[in-house]
């Protein structure tokens, strides 16, 4: 079995952040992501993903293994770069060939990584730490009360949660294929928009067919033990916020009340 680490995979451990409520998890997530939005200045933002980062390891999760779930999406975080880099307009700074480095593209592009490393290194937080069964629980209680207008909460959690889910399945799957393929004297690192597309079409259709086929399996399975849609469903362990959890959403609260007001009355640094 091959060892992948990814966002959405679940790591257990016994740390406090594992022990908190689902739903504080969710709720803290929320905050960060709005604070991320919100936040425009490079100071702000590295306060904030320095945060993140201290709680990463609290939760006993390693460098080494953020970086092994963040390397399949770099290329996403280059080409952002890239774009702000070179592409806004303001005081030139440095020029390659005919590209213009401006001082406001510098500040852009650490913008933009800030903010793109603190929300997948918060949604990696939450779903290392939050086992599948407490992640689907939780976002079905934060979403219950819309129930009562009738959106079927509990289908939405599950449904979310299989996503996430997912996505380590489908990541170990690749690597699989991948491997297959460069047994077979396929080479991956071919350079060429055609000889990468030639490539990676061998791959991606297997990949697909396999995750019909788990999915497929898996409704089978649920089906098996029992599950019906909107069929109401008792909890073995009923969630209960514990003391640190209220803690927590009230340090989450009071965070994001500081930094919105400094920010609307222009006291946040640069």
């Amino acid at each position: 079995m091959l060892n992948i680490n990814t966002i959405g995979q679940y790591i257990p451990g016994n740390s406090l952040i594992h022990h908190l409520d689902p739903r504080t998890k969710f709720l803290s997530l929320l905050v960060a992501v709005i604070l991320v939005f919100l936040l425009d200045k490079l100071i702000p933002l590295g306060i904030l993903v320095a945060v993140i980062i201290a709680l990463t390891f609290v939760a006993g999760i390693k460098p080494k293994m953020f970086w092994q779930a963040l390397r399949p999406i770099v290329f996403i975080l280059i080409f952002a770069l890239i774009l702000q880099l070179f592409f806004t307009p303001g005081e030139k700074v440095a020029a390659i060939g005919p590209l213009a480095i401006t001082r406001e593209g510098l500040i852009n592009s650490g913008v933009v990584f800030l903010r793109l490393i603190a929300m997948l290194l918060s949604a990696y937080l939450l779903t290392a730490t939050t086992s599948p069964s407490e992640l689907t629980y939780g976002l079905e209680k934060l979403l219950k009360p819309f129930g009562k207008i009738g959106v079927p909460y509990g289908e939405i959690a599950l449904m979310l949660t299989i996503a996430l889910r997912f996505i380590p399945t489908l990541t170990a799957e690749a690597e699989r294929l991948i491997k297959v393929q460069e047994s077979r004297g396929v080479d991956f690192n071919a350079r060429g928009l055609a000889n990468k597309a030639r490539i990676m079409l061998p791959l991606i259709v297997p990949l697909f067919i396999n995750a019909f086929k788990r999915a497929d399996e898996l409704a089978v399975a649920m089906e098996a033990r029992g599950y019906r849609i909107g069929a109401p469903r008792g909890k073995l362990k009923p969630l209960r916020y514990s003391r640190i959890d209220y803690f927590i959403l009230l340090t989450d609260i009071l965070l994001a009340a500081i930094l919105l007001i400094l920010k609307r009355w222009g006291g946040l640094p640069a």
